[in-house]
């Protein structure tokens, strides 16, 4: 889902591309993604959101190991690094305007198999709400349901707060990083 400046952004560099170019931009951040069945809604109304949908496959997001797989679910959507590498900071971090990002994964369990381990819910804010980051997974018989917030809802950290935002990034890759377990039965 793109709102607010995301939206007018994709509108204004994606909205008259063909579906094959679109899909050939996603595969490409990501080498071992293969994106079918890409469908953007709202692109006309601009007072609702874009919704971008799409079914992928992902031969990276998965390792067997024995009987068990463990599952990488959100491997593909983001950076696994934490770009805030430098110890301290002379100039602010400033994200221009709020963002709001929500993904939504979906994922069967196989046949034969069942979910052994999924990681805690878990919701991290930043400097009383300037930036938030929620991460539910749920589990509905043979499926996973796993939704991820981040919302920057003050783009501006100064730098005396670069180290705690440092901390913060590194609490949130490390719970986008979690495996999920599914065992053979």
């Amino acid at each position: 889902m793109f709102t607010n400046y995301q939206a007018y952004q994709y509108r204004n560099t994606s909205a008259l591309k063909a579906n094959q170019s679109l899909i050939m931009e996603i595969e490409k951040e990501t080498p071992g993604l293969v994106v079918e069945n890409l469908v953007v809604k709202n692109l006309d109304d601009l007072s609702k959101p874009i919704l971008q949908t799409y079914d992928y496959t992902f031969d990276n997001a998965a390792e067997k190991i024995g009987d068990d797989i463990y599952i990488s679910p959100l491997s593909f959507l983001s950076k696994l690094n934490n770009p805030f590498v430098q110890e301290s900071r002379e100039y602010p971090i400033d994200f221009i305007c709020p963002i709001s990002d929500k993904y939504t994964v979906g994922i069967d369990v196989p046949d034969g198999y069942e979910i052994d381990f999924l990681p805690e819910n878990s919701a991290l804010e930043f400097n009383n709400g300037a930036i938030n980051f929620s991460y539910l997974v749920q589990k509905a018989n043979n499926k996973i349901q796993l939704i991820v917030e981040y919302n920057i809802n003050k783009p501006f950290i100064t730098k005396d707060d670069y180290q705690n935002f440092k901390n913060f990034y590194q609490m949130m890759i490390s719970k986008k990083s979690e495996k999920i377990i599914i065992k053979k039965i």
